[in-house]
């Protein structure tokens, strides 16, 4: 991890959490914060996401380092849920940090953050007024932090994420708009740390969860087969998973394999390396980048795209392998070197710089080798016992039937 702790034992940590920023939006030296920043801090583009490429699986790498762990991906049921103990501000909490997040979308629905793992020393401030800039916030954190009052601040800005969704991430929307109030957050932001002295033990870390593309057309699944064929299916926009009628199986195959701009996959061929232990479906349908399925039967179940009257005009959710669902993180302060260069492969790799940062442990992630072996360890030690018990079980049974078998000779003699 491209950190130096040493500076730094006990630093402080801001997070501005950007929803859907795409690697490249911010990649432009003609933006000021950004140009100041790019010579004073990290930057690391070409982060992956998680399959799927959307917020809460992401959300989730980013900051517990594993999958949301209520429900499976391609449940029915499936509800966002934010109440994982590994989840960094429940384990920096827990661990006497004192926390603060500010405007993330479940601060409204407080049960979201489950009631057995909060703390007093969780605080979860609800959505910013529409007139209040994302300057103002930050500067109210850092307000905060200037006070001694808190040690982790964790910020959501969903403008980006909604915006390209309306109208595009190569809009001028865009760019004019979000953009540049991030842009302008960034600059001053950077001015405050850089010129006080009882904020030198902060860091600042800006993330995201996932990028965005072009919407390209929809893709009407209602035509392609008859419904008879197929037990279940989940559509989540991007990808629709099938449980298909035994009989129909191999049939079905063929004619998604046919599908224009898509892709099928089996349990043998998933798309991208697995990520948790949710059981697969027997067969998914991925659609190529910009294509979006759509259903009367089995309508979209989560992507809040589906809200808009019109057609979305951006959609993420994509294989990780799609250059345009890649993000980026930027990072500033004591415990960074500038300018380093540092590739940071996927999201859940992340979790583990912001525990560092925090010195907090919160359960697992990527880089516990031991967890792993003493997992091994322990199946190893199981299966012995079970093999040996076996053995002795088979053993006696054959000990006693030769008796038997003595006994009954002996009594013909």
């Amino acid at each position: 991890m491209p950190l130096d702790n040493g500076k730094a034992p006990k630093s402080r940590l801001i997070v501005l959490f950007l929803d859907g920023l795409r690697w490249d939006y911010l990649k432009n030296n003609s933006l000021p914060g950004m140009h100041r920043l790019s010579k004073s801090g990290l930057s690391v583009p070409g982060i992956k996401p998680v399959f799927p490429s959307d917020c809460h699986a992401n959300m989730h790498a980013l900051f517990a380092g594993h999958k949301p762990s209520n429900t499976g991906l391609f449940a029915k049921n499936y509800e966002q849920n934010f109440s994982s103990p590994d989840l960094l501000w429940h384990a920096a909490a827990q661990q006497g940090k004192r926390v603060q997040l500010y405007h993330f979308p479940f601060c409204q629905e407080i049960g979201l953050l489950g009631e057995v793992n909060r703390s007093s020393n969780l605080q979860c401030t609800p959505s910013a007024p529409k007139t209040q800039s994302l300057s103002t916030t930050m500067q109210q954190v850092i307000s905060e932090m200037d006070s001694k009052s808190i040690d982790f601040a964790a910020v959501y800005y969903g403008e980006l994420d909604r915006v390209a969704h309306l109208y595009g991430p190569s809009s001028p929307e865009l760019h004019s708009g979000p953009i540049a109030e991030v842009d302008a957050s960034i600059f001053s932001t950077l001015e405050t740390l850089t010129s006080s002295q009882t904020l030198s033990d902060v860091n600042l870390v800006i993330l995201s969860d996932h990028g965005m593309t072009d919407f390209k057309s929809f893709i009407y699944i209602d035509r392609l087969f008859k419904w008879e064929m197929i037990e279940n299916a989940v559509n989540l926009g991007t990808t629709v998973a099938f449980w298909p009628q035994p009989l129909w199986k191999n049939d079905l195959m063929k004619i998604l394999s046919s599908v224009s701009h898509a892709n099928v996959f089996t349990q043998s061929t998933w798309p991208t390396a697995k990520w948790g232990s949710s059981p697969s479906p027997p067969i998914i349908l991925v659609a190529e980048a910009g294509f979006v399925f759509e259903s009367q039967v089995y309508p979209p179940t989560r992507e809040h795209v589906y809200h808009l009257k019109d057609k979305p005009r951006g959609h993420h959710g994509y294989s990780p392998d799609v250059v345009d669902m890649h993000t980026a993180l930027y990072a500033f302060g004591p415990s960074f070197t500038p300018n380093l260069a540092y590739h940071i492969p996927s999201t859940p790799y992340v979790h583990r710089m912001l525990e560092r940062l925090l010195h907090v442990e919160s359960g697992m992630h990527l880089e516990k080798p031991g967890f792993v072996l003493l997992l091994v360890v322990i199946v190893c030690l199981f299966c012995c016992i079970m093999v040996a018990a076996t053995v002795g079980f088979l053993l006696h049974r054959n000990r006693n039937y030769s008796l038997q078998v003595d006994e009954e000779i002996e009594e013909k003699i």
